[in-house]
């Protein structure tokens, strides 16, 4: 059976709360496999003092947008470890508009490309981010959205 780690993060555009991404877009399918007896996963903040500890029981560590310095750390870690490390994109985040709380993010772009380029696999939602990510990506994959409706 293969062992999953997720990394939990705080919301890029809601301050203090977590990041719906990963519930959405990453455990739905997980909780699918698990169902199979596929894998078995966990679900920790990127912050969390157990995380290197979970980095040692996993094969695969899948991220979702995560753009800060203990996550780099962590995948670093993970490299040294022989753990495979998904980078996933639902949506884009390379650039938001004034209005929006996560305007920060284009600070910390440098950051964003680093965890990308130490990532065994970039997926992306839609066609149009395959696309557009090239640019910072050369392995990206197309994964598109789902849904565990027998759930």
């Amino acid at each position: 059976m293969t062992n999953v780690l997720v990394l939990q993060r705080e919301s890029h555009v809601a301050r203090g709360v977590l990041s719906l991404s990963v519930v959405a877009r990453i455990t739905e399918a997980l909780d699918y496999l698990q169902d199979l007896n596929k894998i078995e996963y966990i679900v920790i903040s990127e912050k969390d003092t157990i995380a290197m500890n979970a980095i040692l029981w996993c094969d695969v560590m899948i991220l979702s947008k995560h753009s800060s310095t203990d996550v780099l750390d962590l995948v670093k870690y993970a490299n040294k470890n022989d753990v495979v490390v998904i980078y996933d994109v639902d949506d884009w985040i390379f650039s938001f508009p004034t209005y929006s709380a996560a305007q920060g993010q284009e600070k910390k772009l440098g950051l964003i490309k680093e965890i990308m380029s130490l990532s065994d696999h970039v997926t992306v939602a839609n066609k149009g981010l395959l696309t557009s990510i090239g640019e910072f990506c050369k392995k990206q994959v197309y994964v598109p959205n789902g849904m565990y409706v027998e759930k």
